[in-house]
């Protein structure tokens, strides 16, 4: 049986995620998370508690955002591709106890906050506890990573989430 290398699966899963997202926008974003690996290294994985809890996700607006998440260990998140949670995403979200942080960007029009808020107030309705990052403006997670930020960082932006 032959063995695959370490980290192959994930580049594979990487370059698939990288190619939808350039068939479902028509074109290469500005930045490409497959090369955004430096500001997201091992030396920024660090366990903690939002991470790995079980009832506990992450919802981005696009695909890049959740590339760039995965790659600094956030593994418990989805992406919504804008305000459109599809039935069975939206189902899986509602069921059971669950808290789910919205990292939608900062943009300077305000539509992705709005999206957010928009979201949130489907999901509260649905009983779910729902929690909003800020992240900074102008702002969208994938651009957080690529201008600099780190894992650390971001963490402290998911445990000043607020309601």
């Amino acid at each position: 049986m032959q063995t695959v290398p370490r980290g192959f699966l994930q580049n594979r899963l990487r370059d698939l995620i990288f190619c939808c997202a350039v068939r479902a926008t028509g074109n290469f974003a500005a930045t490409d998370t497959r090369h955004a690996t430096k500001s997201v290294g091992p030396a920024n994985r660090q366990r903690s508690p939002i991470r790995r809890s079980p009832g506990i996700e992450l919802l981005v607006e696009g695909l890049f955002d959740y590339v760039v998440l995965w790659q600094a260990g956030f593994h418990n998140v989805t992406c919504s591709m804008g305000n459109h949670l599809n039935g069975h995403q939206y189902r899986q979200l509602t069921e059971g106890r669950r808290t789910v942080y919205l990292a939608f960007d900062a943009d300077t029009n305000g539509s992705g906050q709005q999206a957010a808020h928009s979201l949130a107030c489907r999901l509260r309705e649905q009983g779910v506890d729902v929690r909003r990052i800020a992240l900074p403006d102008g702002h969208d997670p994938n651009s957080f990573f690529v201008q600099g930020g780190d894992a650390r960082q971001f963490q402290s932006l998911l445990e000043a989430a607020r309601p």
